[in-house]
């Protein structure tokens, strides 16, 4: 029987074990995943500047929305969203343009993809889209949510990526497993 001591600390591998390829090809396609939604992003931040200079455009927007919103869109608007939108107008491109250099370079992206599914949680919520058979066809909508979980589970130290380079440095190992002397 295996017992532990509580006095002396677990042992630390200082290794890494061999990657098989089909696990290598997962990873990178997961990589290939990150530069699509990098320029997604990207682009979305882009279409947003207008926002930095006339907030009130993202306000009018959500009055739109408001009087064909489902309830909890209604709730969810008059209480968050409105009252918010001259913030949100300014964090909203900056929040995605960090999600796309976070995929594009591969740092953070499983913390950039968490913070993305939030930002993609609350513009569904708002525009009502939870309440319309059509979400389910919306490319910003099942697809995108998969992608992000996707890499919320596992995307850290994807192939191609400062990630990888980043956490093995800041871990005192190198990507190959050897430790930085």
């Amino acid at each position: 029987m295996l017992q532990l001591n509580p006095i002396q600390p677990m042992p630390v591998i200082t290794h890494s074990l061999p990657v098989s390829r089909d696990l290598y090809q997962l990873r990178l396609a997961l990589r290939v995943l990150t530069f699509g939604l990098g320029m997604f992003f990207l682009a979305m931040s882009y279409n947003k500047l207008a926002w930095f200079d006339d907030p009130g455009q993202l306000t009018q927007r959500f009055q739109r929305w408001l009087p064909s919103a489902a309830p909890y869109a209604r709730v969810y608007l008059r209480t968050v969203a409105i009252p918010g939108a001259e913030v949100f107008a300014r964090v909203v491109p900056i929040a995605e343009f960090l999600t796309a250099l976070s995929m594009l370079t591969g740092l953070y992206t499983n913390i950039a993809a968490a913070a993305a599914l939030v930002m993609i949680l609350n513009f569904h919520t708002a525009t009502s889209s939870f309440s319309s058979l059509a979400f389910l066809t919306d490319a910003t909508g099942p697809p995108l949510f998969a992608a992000l979980m996707a890499l919320v589970v596992g995307g850290s130290r994807l192939p191609f990526s400062f990630d990888s380079e980043w956490q093995a440095w800041t871990l005192g190992r190198r990507s190959d497993g050897c430790e930085i002397l």
